[in-house]
């Protein structure tokens, strides 16, 4: 468990950073507090600074980057598909069942509902087809994301996807960028044939002009779902079919994880982890 703690003085107001309850709150404080030993001295003791409530000095409240909430990252994809349908109208979604049935994995729930027939779009099951539709939308200056069923499927798109959205900056001279955003679960899941279960992050990686991105968490894929929206490239969004009920902490908020980042899980001063 994560809080913050807030160390309210007669003088002011003490917010530490976030620190894990209770071993290193109490280190924390103990460290705060003895330059104070009056208020240590006075106010805590040994049995006492496990409470919730230690005095009229000290509350420990619940971690709240920008108001944290725990959903599903199935609700990720959608919050970020959705917030970004809302900031650009030229952002639009179509693929297999992502309209009236509310996606395959229920990832584009409530989206036909508030966007319309026009902006979340039913495809017939013919991958090619409707993924060339897509690279020249983005072509003619829309921000098409592209759902398959499943990148296992998405082998039949293939040459659009390499040979037409990956290569159309280069071969145009600069002339026409393709922002575009392909997405499906990927990997294995329960109970699907070998042809279901393939894992393309590899493959799909050493062709020039594709960015390919994995996340494994919501607050990932809400942050990189909605930079690779308003990327300017092509990029292959593969989410694990298997994490689609995981639940994790994500911001209220508007917020965007920049593509090709590294994010930094623990810094040390002999090996840092990323």
């Amino acid at each position: 468990m994560s809080l913050r703690i807030r160390v309210f003085f007669p003088w002011g107001v003490m917010v530490l950073h976030s620190v894990d309850f209770p071993e290193r709150a109490l280190g924390y404080l103990d460290r705060v507090l003895s330059n104070f030993p009056w208020v240590k001295n006075r106010y805590f003791n040994s049995s006492s600074i496990y409470g919730v409530f230690l005095s009229a000095w000290i509350i420990f409240v619940p971690l709240t980057k920008k108001d944290m909430r725990e959903i599903q990252f199935r609700e990720a994809i959608c919050e970020a598909m959705s917030e970004e349908m809302r900031r650009d109208s030229s952002v639009f979604l179509l693929g297999e069942e992502v309209a009236e049935y509310n996606g395959a994995y229920k990832a584009s729930k409530g989206m036909l509902d508030e966007f319309g027939p026009k902006r979340v779009i039913d495809t017939p099951i013919a991958e090619l087809g409707f993924a060339g539709i897509a690279v020249g939308a983005a072509m003619n200056g829309l921000r098409p994301v592209v759902e398959f069923m499943t990148w296992n499927f998405a082998i039949l798109a293939a040459d659009q996807i390499i040979n037409s959205a990956a290569k159309m900056l280069q071969m145009s001279g600069g002339q026409y960028n393709v922002p575009i955003v392909f997405r499906a679960p990927n990997g294995t899941a329960g109970q699907l044939a070998a042809t279901h279960s393939q894992s393309f992050e590899a493959f799909y990686a050493h062709f020039p002009g594709l960015k390919v991105i994995t996340p494994s968490n919501p607050y990932d894929a809400k942050g990189l779902l909605k930079a690779a929206i308003r990327d300017n490239d092509p990029v292959l969004f593969m989410e694990s079919e298997k994490m689609y009920g995981d639940k994790g902490m994500v911001p209220d908020g508007e917020y965007i994880l920049p593509i090709g980042v590294a994010d930094i899980k623990r810094e040390g001063t002999d090996l840092t982890v990323s």
